[in-house]
């Protein structure tokens, strides 16, 4: 009797013991970051533009002790001199970025850029936002806000495109919109609402980022599934794109003449 006691009560226990599962540490570490917009370009024939990260949280502390950070601007204008905001501009940008270990610590950062305007109408939207997350388990996650974002002569984006979504200008750019990286080693991940790559031909070359946010912490959860979106080609947009990105840069290069 006394055996079958002590095996009942022994299975009760491991049975208690495998229902409460892993026991996950407390965040050691975190860190965090956001910022409005980032621009480095080079127009075809002229000189390299560049702004930002503008407004930039700074760093977290690991500890957490300098939580929560922000920063604003009112606007941006960014564009070759003497010809206005022909490369980007905004209205109000915020970010935010806050942070605290122990059980139950997490990470948070976030970027809102209101009416954007890249390349001289490339690009347009009403608000373009991201923002991650890293939960007190240590897992990763992110995601962005598009609302009314459009490309010069293409259909209206979706307000929450999945992660990677690529859509490609041939010969002139790439337009990565919910962009997610993820690195295992620190536990970080990076999202960048709107990442714009010139890759040549009248646009010229460079980046141009617009609402990062970023957050780590250790110990770390199970990597994020990060899937990447089908590609997207917007073949409409190439004459349309080349003749109109020649006639603003010929038209630019003349008033930095005049000027």
């Amino acid at each position: 009797m006394k055996r079958r006691t002590l095996l009942t009560g022994m299975t009760a226990i491991l049975a208690v013991l495998l229902m409460a599962g892993p026991v996950l540490a407390a965040l050691t570490t975190v860190s965090g970051r956001a910022f409005g917009e980032s621009v480095n370009v080079t127009p075809l024939g002229l000189a390299t533009v560049t702004s930002g990260p503008l407004p930039d949280t700074g760093e977290l502390d690991s500890d957490g002790s300098n939580s929560p950070l922000s920063a604003s601007a009112l606007d941006s204008c960014v564009g070759v001199p003497l010809t206005g905001c022909n490369i980007l501009s905004t209205g109000t940008l915020t970010v935010h970025t806050m942070g605290t270990t122990g059980d139950a610590g997490t990470v948070h950062s976030d970027a809102t850029v209101q009416t954007v305007n890249a390349l001289d109408g490339f690009l347009t939207a009403t608000v373009v936002s991201s923002q991650c997350n890293i939960d007190s388990d240590g897992n990763a996650s992110g995601s962005s806000t598009l609302t009314n974002l459009q490309i010069q002569g293409g259909e209206p984006v979706a307000v929450n495109p999945g992660p990677n979504t690529l859509i490609t200008i041939a010969g002139l750019a790439t337009v990565t919109l919910n962009e997610q990286t993820y690195d295992p080693a620190t536990n970080e991940i990076t999202v960048n609402a709107v990442h714009i790559r010139l890759t040549g031909g009248a646009l010229g070359t460079g980046d141009i980022i617009i609402a990062q946010s970023q957050c780590d912490a250790l110990p770390g959860g199970p990597a994020p599934v990060i899937p990447e979106s089908p590609l997207v080609l917007l073949l409409p947009l190439l004459m349309v794109a080349i003749l109109g990105g020649a006639a603003f840069l010929a038209s630019r290069r003349n008033q930095v003449v005049t000027a």
